[in-house]
């Protein structure tokens, strides 16, 4: 799911309502196809500021939310009234990758791969964009900076720029037509052709480590998998007390205290795991350790966009809300024991339970949090399936009726009416991958794939005979499952999904980091 929405709301009380219609203006583009969520604001014919978004409105003070009208003609109000933009940053711009000589166009939030080009197998030392036309400049091997387009689609343009030397790294200059490259004992201005305006000599030579470094740990082993720069997975030990990080091809572990279950990193690479009756914060880049107290029995944790902290406390019957940046704490009370929680791209919490529930619960983020419970069976459910939000910000929740109904509950946006789709034993957790596909653990020796692309249908892929836990997706589409019995980790490589196994003893809560999710020293909290 993604954490990059963010959403702005105001109300707009009676004694400003007036009877000039309230509407918007959609900005000119330059750009071939209009993207609609380039917007001004006009509020009584005045323009307020640009903003990128979409608009909404409520009348029933933000139960229900309305797309406000298009034209400039807007909508005339009479009673108070509330407005919403959402903002989507994914609309906004593109996040591109390299990765052993393959370029990746990956989305703004980092919900998924758009698409990838091949431009060798080598590891590349730069990437750079000229912002002027989105071209894109790679360096890596054969003194070459190789030169790509990106608009439309990612292609070979019809040159590449000879370096004559090996660079640390090119940076484009759209202001001078050229770019920077950097060598180990010189700087050179170089045309778009490569041809050289000017070299500066350096009185020392740039040295660049590129080793991989783990962080502070009680143990550290080299995998005996291939080694890739994408991926950096954290599970917790449950009997062990520990939390494990698989960096780069190297695993580290933590000392967590009491019982550690869910974990979560939040947008400044701390990792959040909860245990015996607290939350511990491991702060990026030491992982230092600072506990927070929550409820009883925490079992799983979310980050939001904001990066407040979202626990369920199984025995309190509540989820604890830490709030950034103090994480102060607020309680909110559930009407049963609640197990997963996810967030979707309006900040909104949703719930589902532990046992004997037939519901899920939202609670609002434009609204205090207010909760509203949404049907999913009209009979007892042990729900232990986990919950999950895709990208058009549908809910996604697993559920089992007695007996031997074993379903996967689709709750669609914006009524969040239900479709069912059948899984052939009890699911334990569910991740939505960067196209939007869901998979599904089970309590039996297989994990599931809805097919987003062909109407949800169904394909397993097996598990070691010990059964499935909790799920997670990484950067590069691979699939990642703890069995806690079978004291494993396994990996399911994209795009076959092959599988390779990792032992472990007693693998509980996952969670994956995204690779746009890239973090400096200064940036830790």
């Amino acid at each position: 799911m993604s954490y990059r929405y963010q959403s702005i709301i105001w109300n707009v009380p009676q004694a400003d309502v007036q009877s000039t219609p309230v509407g918007y203006e959609v900005e000119l583009s330059l750009e071939p196809s209009f993207n609609k969520t380039c917007y001004r604001l006009t509020t009584y014919e005045e323009i307020k500021g640009v903003i990128i978004g979409e608009f909404f409105y409520s009348l029933d003070n933000g139960v229900n939310w309305i797309d406000f009208p298009l034209g400039e003609q807007g909508k005339i109000f009479t009673t108070p009234y509330k407005m919403k933009i959402v903002i989507n940053p994914g609309e906004l711009s593109d996040v591109f990758v390299e990765k052993n000589g393959t370029i990746y166009k990956v989305y703004a939030q980092g919900n998924g791969v758009s698409e990838s080009y091949i431009v060798g197998t080598f590891n590349g030392t730069s990437l750079s964009v000229d912002t002027r036309n989105n071209d894109l400049y790679l360096t890596g091997q054969e003194r070459t900076a190789y030169r790509l387009s990106s608009s439309p689609v990612l292609k070979a343009t019809d040159n590449s720029v000879n370096l004559l030397q090996e660079p640390l790294g090119v940076v484009v200059d759209g202001t001078r037509d050229s770019v920077w490259q950097v060598n180990r004992g010189s700087v050179s201005l170089k045309d778009l052709e490569g041809n050289e305006v000017f070299s500066i000599n350096l009185p020392f030579d740039i040295d660049v480590d590129y080793s991989s470094s783990s962080s502070s740990s009680s143990s550290s082993s080299s995998s005996s998998s291939s080694n890739n720069p994408l991926e950096d997975i954290w599970w917790t030990n449950y009997l062990l007390e520990t939390v494990t990080q698989f960096n780069n091809g190297v695993v580290s572990t933590i000392s967590t205290g009491a019982s550690p279950r869910g974990v979560a990193l939040d947008s400044a690479g701390n990792v959040w795991v909860v245990g015996s009756g607290l939350v511990s914060k491991f702060t990026y880049p030491s992982y230092s350790r600072t506990d927070y107290g929550v409820g009883t029995s925490p079992s799983n944790v979310a980050v939001d966009s904001n990066d407040n902290i979202w626990v369920t406390n199984v025995n309190s019957n509540n989820v604890s809300q830490l709030s950034f940046p103090s994480y102060a704490k607020t309680d909110h009370a559930l009407s049963a024991r609640p197990l997963d929680i996810a967030v979707d791209s309006f900040g909104n919490i949703w719930v589902s339970y532990y046992d004997g529930r037939t519901i899920v619960t939202k609670l609002d983020a434009g609204n205090g949090y207010s909760q509203t419970d949404y049907t999913i069976s009209t009979s007892s459910a042990f729900n232990k399936g986990g919950i999950a939000v895709d990208s058009n910000n549908n809910i996604w929740v697993g559920k089992t009726t007695y007996p031997n109904q074993s379903k996967i509950i689709k709750l669609e946006y914006p009524t969040y009416a239900t479709t069912d789709y059948d899984i052939i034993d009890s699911p334990e957790d569910i991740a939505i991958d960067l196209f939007d596909n869901i998979w599904v653990t089970t309590v039996n020796t297989y994990i599931c794939k809805f097919d987003a692309s062909d109407s949800y249908n169904r394909t397993e892929y097996p598990m070691p005979n010990n059964g499935a836990d909790e799920i997670c997706v990484d950067s590069n589409n691979n699939i990642w499952v703890t069995s806690f019995n079978g004291n494993k980790v396994c990996k399911f490589e994209y795009p076959e999904y092959t599988r390779y196994d990792y032992v472990t003893d007693y693998p509980l809560g996952i969670a994956c980091r995204y690779l746009v999710e890239e973090w400096s020293s200064s940036s830790s909290s």
